[in-house]
């Protein structure tokens, strides 16, 4: 389960340019060090969108529950298994006390 808390900062990671067609439905995260590409939806691509602007977890989460009209409980849900993905594959990182820390 992932282990972030209200004041948690994401970035993310310098590697990663995501791009989106949402014309055709089609979202990506690229990682121009390694290769590593993933297609995303739609909901996952915003998230990710919002961590490149402002990487708050606590302002994130709702900001989605507004968003996407959901009651807190199911957007920290959400939030939450698509960050522990992102963190998981390095298409983010996690920022503390202005230090950033990466993911093994």
């Amino acid at each position: 389960m992932l282990e972030i808390d209200s004041k948690t900062e994401l970035k993310l990671s310098d590697s990663i340019i995501l791009k989106a067609f949402p014309e055709v439905d089609q979202y990506y995260a690229f990682d121009i060090e390694n290769g590593d590409h993933f297609n995303l939806n739609a909901t996952a691509h915003w998230i990710l969108e919002k961590v490149k602007v402002n990487g708050h977890f606590g302002s994130l989460v709702e900001n989605f529950a507004d968003t996407f009209e959901l009651e807190k409980k199911e957007a920290l849900k959400d939030v939450s298994e698509m960050l522990e993905f992102a963190l998981k594959n390095k298409i983010i990182i996690r920022r503390r006390n202005n230090e950033e820390k990466k993911n093994v």
